[in-house]
């Protein structure tokens, strides 16, 4: 396979580099198992650069005692049985590749190399991000907070779930209670993404910012996000408000790591954050119906319709008023208006 067919594949690569290499970013089905782990890699590293290649393999054969290196081989074979097409891959592809490559031959096992290693595999896909298909089209589905728009999207085999990529709703209160992806993680897992919609002659993704939490779309597909043609998704305050509340309070506090006094400060300090923005005399009027919401018991008769009505406030002072204001300006490009079966209809008809 070349390196888009590896990259959109769903087989696992084997990344044999050093662990604080791998933390700081890899690929989807990425396994790490080192050759090196990150003390012996530096002073690997150190006698390469000050003695050359046969002094840097000399220290690394030193360092790994046949007690480690049969324990790295077993490793290796036992994810290599679990996992029946394996890549592997280092930096470069080079030196740790090949030792790894050449120990698992001599093991009874043949496992291809990814040549130029995680290098080339990230060429790719930044080379991807700046020369994708000259005739697929992106549709942007736009919509009022709490409208739907994602879980909209998910339903179309052509979609792309940005925010759950990023591991982020999108907005001020969007945080998630696990951290979002390193950069490079989210860049390597959206074109992924991107290349396994290759042949499609278009694709659907939801209105965004450029920055979603602390990630950024990459620049060229964020510009042609910027040109693309607008659907509308519509839906009253009602039901919006009902969705919000089903997905950042019931679904928050359903996780075991959260309870109500977390995430009710969490909300609080979300607040403050737009307060400039919200106007003082509103952000206060908000964090108190936001508190009292919180103080009560899930269980509690009133507990829904307390939450409701911080969640309107906050909709109709803040995020509606921001939508259309930022809808204006994209007025041109808005091509349909309408509810769920009406956008439904007409991206079924597209496909």
């Amino acid at each position: 396979m070349n390196l888009k067919e590896i990259l959109r594949s769903d087989v696992t690569l084997l990344d044999v580099r050093s662990p604080e290499e791998f933390a700081k970013g890899a690929f989807p089905n990425s396994i790490n198992i080192p050759l090196l782990d990150n003390a012996q890699r530096k002073q690997v590293g150190t006698c390469f650069k000050a003695m050359g290649r046969q002094a840097a393999i000399d220290l690394g054969n030193q360092l790994i005692s046949p007690e480690v290196k049969a324990s790295r081989i077993k490793n290796w074979l036992d994810t290599l049985d679990r996992h029946k097409d394996t890549y592997l891959y280092c930096w470069r592809g080079g030196l740790r590749s090949k030792t790894v490559q050449q120990w698992l031959l001599d093991a009874g096992r043949s496992v291809p190399v990814i040549p130029g290693g995680f290098k080339a595999l990230r060429t790719c896909c930044l080379e991807y991000f700046a020369s994708p298909p000259a005739q697929q089209e992106i549709l942007i589905i736009a919509g009022r907070t709490g409208s739907g728009k994602t879980p909209f999207i998910n339903q179309f085999s052509n979609s792309i779930d940005l925010e759950a990529l990023a591991n982020h709703r999108g907005s001020a209160f969007g945080r998630q209670s696990s951290e979002q992806p390193v950069t490079i993680n989210f860049e390597h897992a959206l074109a992924r993404k991107l290349l396994q919609q290759q042949s499609r002659t278009r694709i659907i993704l939801e209105d965004e910012s450029r920055i979603i939490g602390r990630l950024a779309v990459p620049e060229n597909l964020f510009r042609r996000m910027s040109q693309a043609s607008i659907l509308v998704l519509e839906s009253p305050l009602e039901d919006r408000s009902e969705r919000i509340f089903e997905e950042y309070v019931c679904q928050a506090l359903a996780n075991p790591e959260s309870n109500r006094e977390q995430l009710g400060q969490h909300y609080l300090d979300a607040l403050q954050r737009i307060n400039r923005r919200l106007g003082g005399q509103r952000c206060d009027d908000i964090a108190v119906s936001l508190s009292k919401a919180f103080s009560l018991d899930t269980a509690a008769p009133l507990f829904r319709e307390k939450h409701i009505v911080w969640i309107q406030k906050l909709l109709n002072w803040y995020y509606d008023p921001m939508y259309d204001f930022q809808l204006a300006r994209k007025h041109d490009r808005v091509i349909l208006t309408g509810d769920c079966s009406t956008i439904s209809d007409y991206l079924l008809q597209k496909t």
